[in-house]
């Protein structure tokens, strides 16, 4: 998440709606508010990067992007994101937290992309050859 998702956020919402949203947070004894905004935000230490997901779908879900089109996509990719560094962070996973993670579809791009563009080089310099090969695909 870190520096893209607040990143992608302010390009989309732009930064005064975000700060505004921050500053709008009620004081809660179990979450920091940052009473300046996060879009000025440089150095996130992890706590205050744990904080920030906290209650980041929420100052987001309800936004107008600029030009007042309507955010599904974005809000559903900052839920998934989200979701994602929440499981991440567990020590150890089950069946039920990885359903849907396969390394089925990455492996047949790699042996698409990489091994097959690796055999039609001659073995040297084989990062240029590879790549020609793969933009002639």
């Amino acid at each position: 998440m870190d520096k893209h998702l607040i990143s992608w956020i302010r390009l989309a919402y732009g930064h005064a709606k975000i700060d505004a949203r921050c500053k709008c947070l009620l004081p809660n004894h179990n979450i920091q508010v940052f009473m300046k905004g996060i879009s000025k935000l440089n150095h996130v230490s992890s706590t205050e990067h744990d904080q920030i997901c906290h209650f980041l779908l929420g100052v987001v879900i309800d936004i107008c992007l600029l030009g007042n089109t309507s955010p599904p996509r974005l809000v559903h990719a900052v839920c998934g994101l989200l979701n994602f560094l929440y499981l991440a962070q567990y020590p150890c996973h089950l069946d039920e937290t990885l359903n849907n993670c396969s390394t089925k579809y990455t492996e047949c791009l790699h042996i698409d992309l990489a091994k097959d563009a690796y055999c039609t080089t001659n073995h040297k310099d084989e990062y240029v050859q590879m790549t020609a090969w793969l933009e002639c695909r």
